[in-house]
């Protein structure tokens, strides 16, 4: 779908469905977890804040009660050489409607 968007067929508000306002009685939490402790019923985790130009990193302990992992994947290559020095890979949905607005300011230009 993130192809789709980026060329136009499929407007990007149509795929995104946030979870966040879903449950209000859920925390989200979007992080890196380095370690997990089974026995404390504990992950300490490392998310990074970006304002502006500078970036924090943070260090965090979570205690839980059920853990639920929800891991990310990457982009398959499938071994094709060369492709990693001419790809851009879309993390997001507004990646590619970002694009679009940097090509036209150029076209502009």
């Amino acid at each position: 779908m993130l192809a789709a968007s980026a060329v136009g067929t499929v407007d990007f508000r149509s795929i995104i469905e946030p979870i966040r306002n879903t449950n209000p009685y859920v925390n989200y939490i979007e992080a890196i977890c380095n370690s997990i402790d089974v026995a404390q019923q504990s992950v300490t985790c490392q998310s990074i804040k970006c304002e502006g130009t500078s970036c924090e990193m943070n260090e965090f302990d979570l205690n839980y009660d059920h853990l639920i992992i929800a891991v990310g994947a990457t982009v398959n290559t499938f071994g094709i050489k060369g492709v990693k020095l001419i790809l851009y890979v879309y993390s997001n949905l507004y990646q590619p409607n970002l694009n679009d607005c940097i090509l036209i300011l150029l076209f502009k230009a």
